[in-house]
């Protein structure tokens, strides 16, 4: 099983190589993008990023405006709801 790209010594089976615990596989791929598909790459990114932070902006302001509705829904129930015994020692 000598290999001329990997220095493997013959008396290795393939099944030791691959599914011993210490076995690793490297995998390389060459990818080769013109200047315009890089550019629409970036473009999506920025996309991306962009819209995350406005549905983040839009959550936050969310939830602040459920907390205050619910802070000021309390105050009226707490005014509405006054009795004599409130006031009593």
């Amino acid at each position: 099983m000598d290999n001329k790209y990997f220095d493997i010594p013959a008396t290795i089976s393939p099944d030791d190589m691959c599914f011993k615990d210490k076995a690793q596989m490297y995998i390389q791929i060459e990818c080769n993008y013109d200047q315009k598909e890089r550019l629409r790459m970036g473009q999506i990114g920025v996309f991306i990023v962009f819209m995350g932070f406005i549905m983040t902006m839009l959550f936050k302001r969310f939830v602040s405006y459920l907390i205050e509705s619910t802070s000021l829904e309390y105050e009226e129930w707490d005014l509405d709801t006054v009795t004599a015994a409130d006031y009593t020692l």
